[in-house]
């Protein structure tokens, strides 16, 4: 979210589409990789949520790029 269709398309194709994304060094790996065309005030910590589902084997990554409530993007 936050980010126009071109960027979006660019991301999810950079994504990687096993698993793994769950593990915290290749999230932040795949964050440094494309740190260059993210927004330039994108931060893991606070533009990412994960959630899991365990019952049905699924997980669910959302970036969330939108500037907050009054900030606005150079």
């Amino acid at each position: 979210m936050g980010v126009d269709q071109t960027l979006g398309k660019k991301l999810r194709a950079e994504f990687p589409k096993s698993l793994w994304p769950s593990n915290p060094e290749r999230l932040e790996s795949f964050f440094k990789k494309n740190r260059g065309i993210l927004p330039p005030d994108a931060s893991l910590g606070d533009d990412m949520e994960i959630y899991r589902d365990t019952k049905n084997g699924e997980l669910t990554i959302i970036f969330d790029f939108r500037p907050c409530p009054g900030q606005v993007r150079e």
